[in-house]
C-alpha cells in the first residue's frame, strides 16, 4: 500500500431531488450516532441533540491508546481522535493519531466498526427540507482509506468472524453510503472505513469529505461512529 498526498476531488456522487436550502452554516441540527445490531456491541444509539453549525469542529472523540498484549500490564502507546467538522456545504470525518507501538509491529490500522447494516451519522434539519440537490465523497489527508475487510485481522483467531467482516466490505466512497431517509434527514454510513499507517509516533491525519450542493434557500446538517485499532505483522489478501 503506497502512501501519498491526496487532494480533495470528486470520487463518487449521489443525486437527490429536493426543494429549497442554501447551506448549513448557522443552522441548528439534530446529530445522532447510530449503529444497527452487530457482533461488536449489539448496536447503539447516541442522540447528541441540538448542535449549532459554526466554524468550529462540531463533534470529536479522543482517547489514549494502550498495548494490551499483557492484559495485566497495559502500556501507553499514544493517542487517537475522531472528529466531525461541518461546513456550509461539506462534512469532514477525520482520523488523527500519534501511536508508537514499539518493536515487532510494522503497521497498524484504525477502523470504524464494520456492520452489515448502518454504523454512522444521522443529521436532521430543524427547519424542514434539507434541500440537498447532490452529494459526493472524496479522500483527503496523507493516507487513502479502505475497508477493514482488506486486512483480514481475524483470519487466524476466528475465521468465521473474519468471513462475516469480509461480507461487510464496501468502498469508503460508495455513493450508497449517503442517503436521504426523508427530505429532512441525511444519513452517512461510516461502517468499516479504515486507514493503515506506520505506528512510529508521527502524527497522522486523514479522512473523508462529503461535499453538498443545495437548491437555493435555508438548510441544515451533521456527524459519526465507534471504532478500533488493529495491530500486527503485515498480511495482505
Amino acid at each position: 500500500m503506497g502512501y501519498g498526498m491526496f487532494t480533495v476531488g470528486v470520487a463518487a456522487s449521489l443525486s437527490f431531488s429536493t426543494v429549497a436550502s442554501a447551506g448549513l452554516m448557522g443552522q441548528t441540527v439534530d446529530l445522532n450516532l447510530l449503529a444497527d445490531d452487530n457482533p461488536f456491541n449489539g448496536g447503539y444509539e447516541t442522540l447528541l441533540g441540538d448542535v449549532l453549525v459554526t466554524n468550529e469542529v462540531e463533534w470529536s472523540n479522543s482517547g489514549e491508546v494502550y498495548n494490551y498484549d499483557d492484559p495485566d500490564n497495559p502500556v501507553y502507546v499514544g493517542w487517537s481522535e475522531m472528529s466531525i467538522d461541518i461546513g456550509d456545504n461539506w462534512i469532514d470525518f477525520t482520523f488523527r493519531a500519534s501511536i508508537n507501538y514499539g518493536p515487532g509491529v510494522d503497521w497498524a490500522v484504525f477502523y470504524t466498526l464494520p456492520n452489515a447494516g448502518f454504523n454512522g451519522v444521522e443529521i436532521i434539519s430543524q427547519v424542514g427540507d434539507l434541500g440537498i440537490a447532490s452529494a459526493w465523497a472524496s479522500h483527503f489527508g496523507t493516507l487513502t482509506s479502505g475497508h477493514i475487510a482488506q486486512w483480514d485481522l481475524w483470519q487466524d483467531v476466528d475465521p468465521s468472524f473474519n468471513d462475516w467482516v469480509n461480507s461487510t466490505a464496501q468502498d469508503p466512497l460508495d455513493p450508497n453510503r449517503l442517503g436521504l431517509a426523508d427530505p429532512t434527514m441525511l444519513r452517512w454510513n461510516l461502517q468499516g472505513i479504515a486507514w493503515e499507517y506506520t505506528p512510529d509516533g508521527s502524527i497522522i491525519s486523514s479522512g473523508i469529505r462529503v461535499d453538498l450542493a443545495f437548491v437555493p434557500a435555508p438548510g441544515a446538517l451533521g456527524l459519526i461512529a465507534f471504532a478500533g485499532i488493529g495491530m500486527g505483522r503485515r498480511r495482505r489478501r
